[in-house]
C-alpha cells in the first residue's frame, strides 16, 4: 500500500489504485485495530493522504466532483478529531513542563510550573467529566462506525468519477496549483503579524499536500523528491508544534478564574508566546528556501523528470511501447506528456 505512482500504470489507475489502498488502510485500523488512539491516529493519516490526492487530480475530476470527494474525507477526518485534540494539549503541557527554562527567576519559575500543573489538571478534569457525561468509550465507537460508513460510501462511489485529460496534464494542473497556493500561503504568513495563527495554520496545510505530491512521484528522482520530502515535513513539525501551542493557549484563555489564577493564567499565556514566536521566525527562514520556485518551473520541472524516468523504464518492460515521433518531442515545451503510451504513461 505505498502513496507511490507507479512507472506501468496511467494517472487513472492510479489514482483508482490509491484511493482503494487508503480507504481500505483506513477501514483496517478504524475496524479492527486494538489501540484506539494509534488508530484514529493512522486513519486520520490516511484522510489526509487522500485529500492531497484529490488536489493533485482537481482539474482532472472538475469542480463539482473535487469539491464533493474534497469535503468527504475532510469531513471523516473530523469525526475523528475531537479526542485527537484533547490528547495533544496534554502531551504539548506535558511538554512544556519538561522544556521549563532553569535560567528564569525562582519565583516566576515557580508560579509558570504551578500554572502549566494547574492546565494539565483541568485537561484531566475535563477528560474524565466527558467520559462520565457521555462515556466517550460509547461515543468514539459511534463515530467510529460513522466514518466507516462514510468511507464505504466513497468506496463504492469510486467507480463513477471519471478523469478528464491525459498523460501528465491529468496531474500537473492540480500540482501547479497546490504549490502556488503554498506559496500564496508563505506570503500571508509572512507578511502577517505575530497574532495571526490562521495564515500559519493553512501555510502548514499547503506544506502537507506539498511533501506528499512530492511523495508520489518519488521514484523518479528520489534524491531530489527526497530532499523536499524531508525539508517540508520538518517545516510542517514546526509549524505542528505551532498548532498545538494554539490549542493549548485557546484553551487555557477559556478556563475560569477558578481552575486558574489571572497570575498563573498570564504567566502561562506568556511562555505559550515566547514559544510561539521562536517557532513562527524558524518556520519562516525554512519556508523561505523550500517556496523559493515559480509554480509553472516547478510543475514543469517535475513533468521533465518523471517522462525521463518513465522513457528510460520502457527499456525494462517489453510490452510498454513508446512511438519514436513522440520520444523526439521536447517534453517540457508540451503541456501533454510527450511519451503517452498505449497502456501506460
Amino acid at each position: 500500500m505505498s502513496f507511490r505512482f507507479r512507472d506501468n500504470e496511467t494517472f487513472e489507475a492510479a489514482f483508482r489504485r490509491i484511493t482503494k489502498e487508503q480507504i481500505a488502510k483506513a477501514h483496517k485500523h478504524l475496524a479492527f485495530g486494538s489501540d484506539s488512539s494509534v488508530c484514529v491516529l493512522e486513519a486520520r493519516k490516511s484522510m489526509k493522504r487522500l485529500r492531497s490526492l484529490m488536489r493533485l487530480y482537481r482539474s482532472a475530476l472538475g469542480k463539482t466532483d473535487y469539491s464533493h470527494e474534497n469535503a468527504r474525507y475532510r469531513d471523516i477526518a473530523r469525526l475523528l478529531s475531537s479526542s485527537r485534540d484533547r490528547q495533544v494539549m496534554m502531551e504539548t503541557v506535558a511538554f512544556l513542563m519538561r522544556e521549563l527554562d532553569a535560567t528564569e527567576r525562582p519565583r516566576k519559575l515557580k508560579t509558570l510550573t504551578r500554572g502549566l500543573a494547574d492546565v494539565c489538571h483541568c485537561l484531566g478534569e475535563r477528560n474524565g467529566a466527558v467520559e462520565l457525561k457521555v462515556n466517550g468509550f460509547l461515543e468514539e465507537q459511534i463515530l467510529k462506525r460513522r466514518a466507516i460508513a462514510m468511507l464505504d460510501d466513497a468506496q463504492q462511489e469510486l467507480g463513477l468519477l471519471r478523469l478528464k485529460g491525459h498523460g501528465f496534464q491529468v496531474v500537473g494542473r492540480g500540482l501547479e496549483f497546490s504549490y502556488a497556493q503554498g506559496v500564496r500561503n508563505f506570503l500571508k504568513a509572512k507578511k502577517s503579524d505575530t497574532d495571526n495563527d490562521d495564515a500559519l495554520h493553512d501555510w502548514r496545510k499547503s506544506i502537507q499536500t506539498h511533501w506528499r505530491h512530492m511523495a508520489l512521484f518519488k521514484k523518479a528522482w528520489p534524491e531530489f523528491f527526497l530532499f523536499r520530502i524531508t525539508a517540508s515535513k520538518q517545516l510542517a513539525l514546526v509549524l505542528g508544534q505551532h498548532q498545538d501551542l494554539c490549542l493549548v493557549e485557546d484553551f487555557v484563555a477559556a478556563l475560569p478564574t477558578t481552575s486558574l489564577e489571572p497570575k498563573r493564567c498570564r504567566a502561562v499565556s506568556k511562555y505559550i508566546s515566547k514559544r510561539k514566536k521562536v517557532l513562527r521566525a524558524r518556520a519562516l527562514n525554512s519556508g523561505a528556501m523550500l517556496f523559493a520556485d515559480k509554480p509553472k518551473d516547478l510543475s514543469r520541472q517535475i513533468e521533465t523528470y518523471w517522462n525521463t524516468w518513465c522513457r528510460d523504464s520502457f527499456k525494462h518492460h517489453p510490452r510498454l511501447v513508446v512511438s519514436p515521433r513522440q520520444s523526439n518531442k521536447n517534453s517540457v515545451k508540451r503541456k501533454t506528456n510527450p511519451f503517452k503510451l498505449t497502456d501506460g504513461l
